[in-house]
């Protein structure tokens, strides 16, 4: 019987432009996703300057598998991508992971 190979098991992220907050971005497209983040670095780096950390919010995040993703609030900005303009999306600002391997 054949070895199954990883890159025939395993594919890669569908990933898109887009622009957040007028900031060009790569952005993995999740379509089983409730909702829309992007990472403390990432709101650090280009949101922190344009909007407001908003925190008066209090949930439980979840990630596929159950664990809790910790998140430290949101902002709400404008989204294009793929053709579309999403205004004042709101978008959760998740706790930097610290085995990340994706780069978006």
């Amino acid at each position: 019987m054949d070895s199954i190979q990883a890159d025939r098991l395993v594919g890669k992220c569908p990933t898109v432009s887009a622009y957040v907050a007028g900031f060009k971005v790569n952005c993995l497209v999740d379509t089983g996703s409730t909702v829309t983040t992007v990472t403390e670095s990432f709101y650090n780096r280009f949101l922190r300057r344009c909007t407001d950390l908003q925190t008066d919010i209090t949930f439980n995040l979840k990630g596929a598998n159950g664990t809790c993703i910790p998140y430290i609030g949101y902002v709400e900005v404008d989204i294009d991508i793929m053709g579309q303009r999403l205004p004042n999306r709101g978008v959760l600002i998740v706790k930097d992971p610290i085995d990340s391997y994706i780069p978006v």
